[in-house]
């Protein structure tokens, strides 16, 4: 989590966006690739934050078939 540390993101900031990541891929309302651009509109972040919240994010996907 390199780049987590990089932007001063502790454990507690990056569960409770994880937990929103969840529940809106859940919800089905948006393609997940927009969700970046939803982080920064909801949460009001910048892009580079929101981008590097939404890869850590996704790699807690790999492998899910």
């Amino acid at each position: 989590m390199g780049t987590m540390k990089a932007l001063d993101l502790n454990e507690n900031e990056i569960a409770g966006y994880f937990i929103e990541l969840d529940a809106l891929r859940e919800s089905g309302e948006i393609n997940m690739f927009g969700a970046p651009k939803w982080l920064q509109e909801t949460f009001g972040l910048t892009k580079d934050r929101a981008t590097a919240i939404f890869i850590a994010w996704s790699k807690t996907y790999q492998g899910d078939a």
